[in-house]
């Protein structure tokens, strides 16, 4: 289980930047500080001392996230013939040992889904850090009195922050869009398709350069980035680029890549952004010295459900083990508590008259609520037993839908509600095949209450296409 509130850490050669923030009800989010403190230097012994000074009490109960700088991790863009989520993770298992020049135990790696083909490959995004970074990380955080939950990539984080700001931009027409994130020293060049980062590429330059004697070794970089891009990824377009720098950033920057690539380029000045949300409140510092908060705000929307997840597997089973630990060591304490009260009132009705033990019923009344946390301890450990036993998942309906679905047909909409409420929307070459898959879904125990809302044929070129909705129920457990 999560913690409400969220302290984010993000290191970078200059400052210290931390957001504490939390989630409202609404989602929107709600930051209570962002401020960074200069670092004079960049010794393990000189940040743990700027943490143990920073760090408050109420950071070692919030949830600990730190964003690792694109520097530290290598992207490897892959296309692996399979569909199969355990194939793709031997696959790439496979890739690291010779696409990584690491060895395969001192890397920590995880890789997101860009999208599939009808061919059977799936494009793949992979992320790999050394586990001396993470040890690092892990040791500087510790001797500050914190525990790391949580690691967010900066590219990724300044990728979610556009895509949840502009999502008209990355998903219209699924054309790639380029966003420059321009820091005071440095910038990070990224693209997102679809609301999904695609590649990433640090440039040693920022806003200092602007209009200064290394604009040209800037766009330069700018310009490489961007050439590599369209070359690992051949076939794709950068429909825009868009710069995240103070508006006070010089013109001719954006003039210059617009000229000379002829592509569309917009300047978005965060902190114009952020002023609209009146629960963001930032330190003057960001602005005084040229500091972007992209990346922290991103981190915390990225924290929520990360698209690469970099903690090493062993600490998130550690992490899962003692919270369930510490679960079953309270409902045990409340049990024991609760039966000692019990026979206590037992053994001593039979010594104290009605009086006093009118007062001990008035006493156990009290206990009422602790009761109430007992049952709702025994309902987490209902919901840990539910999830260690065998149900339907995701993978095995996609799975049975793909084994079942004829070749002449595509879906359009696949959605599954929490009560298990499945929704099928697509379009078929014949009615017949709609009636076959109908069939097929109704035959099948992994579904129930099969129902064809409609198979409409329309005219499509010079043919005929036939378009349709069937709504099913999906069954709660596997069959035995």
């Amino acid at each position: 289980m999560k913690r409400s509130d969220l302290s984010i850490f993000e290191i970078t050669e200059t400052h210290l930047r931390i957001l504490r923030a939390r989630f409202l009800p609404d989602r929107s989010l709600q930051v209570f500080s962002l401020d960074a403190l200069k670092i004079e230097q960049s010794s393990r012994e000189n940040l743990s001392k700027i943490l143990a000074s920073v760090v408050t009490s109420k950071d070692k109960k919030s949830q600990v996230v730190v964003v690792l700088p694109r520097s530290q991790v290598i992207f490897k863009n892959f296309s692996l013939p399979s569909h199969s989520k355990e194939e793709l993770k031997k696959m790439i298992g496979l890739q690291m040992a010779t696409q990584v020049p690491y060895a395969r135990e001192d890397i920590v790696f995880d890789y997101s889904v860009l999208g599939q083909d009808l061919l059977g490959y799936t494009k793949i995004l992979s992320a790999v850090v050394h586990k001396e970074v993470i040890d690092e990380f892990s040791k500087m955080f510790k001797s500050a009195g914190l525990t790391i939950q949580q690691f967010v990539l900066s590219s990724s984080s300044v990728a979610r922050w556009f895509c949840i700001q502009y999502p008209q931009e990355v998903e219209k027409d699924k054309k790639t869009v380029g966003i420059l994130n321009v820091e005071s020293v440095r910038s990070e060049f990224c693209f997102a398709c679809h609301g999904q980062l695609v590649y990433a590429r640090e440039i040693k330059y920022g806003r200092r350069d602007v209009g200064g004697d290394f604009e040209d070794l800037f766009l330069k970089d700018i310009f490489l980035t961007l050439e590599a891009y369209l070359r690992e990824h051949a076939g794709d377009t950068v429909q825009k680029i868009f710069i995240l720098a103070p508006a006070a950033i010089h013109g001719l920057l954006l003039e210059r890549i617009q000229a000379q690539k002829k592509i569309i380029v917009e300047l978005i000045d965060p902190f114009a952004v952020i002023k609209q949300n009146k629960n963001m409140v930032i330190s003057a510092i960001f602005q005084a010295e040229d500091l972007s908060p992209i990346v922290c705000l991103g981190a915390a929307q990225e924290s929520m459900k990360p698209s690469l997840d970099l903690l090493p597997e062993e600490v998130q089973k550690s992490q899962r083990m003692a919270a369930q630990k510490w679960q079953i060591f309270q409902l045990v304490l409340l049990v024991v508590v609760n039966l000692a009260l019990f026979f206590l009132i037992f053994f001593q009705a039979f010594y104290k008259d009605q009086a006093y033990l009118n007062d001990l019923k008035l006493k156990a009344s009290k206990m009422h609520s602790r009761v109430e946390d007992v049952k709702r301890q025994a309902e987490q450990l209902k919901e840990i037993e539910s999830r260690i036993n065998p149900r339907i998942s995701t993978v095995d309906i996609v799975y049975s839908l793909y084994d079942m679905t004829p070749k002449e047909i595509s879906f359009q909409l696949l959605s599954l509600d929490k009560e298990g409420n499945l929704t099928i929307q697509g379009i078929a070459e014949t009615r017949s095949s709609v009636n076959d898959f109908h069939r097929r879904l109704t035959n099948n125990p992994l579904f129930e209450n099969a129902s064809l809302q409609y198979a409409a044929q329309r005219r499509f070129f010079e043919g005929e296409i036939t378009d349709f909705k069937i709504t099913a129920v999906v069954s709660q457990r596997k069959e035995p």
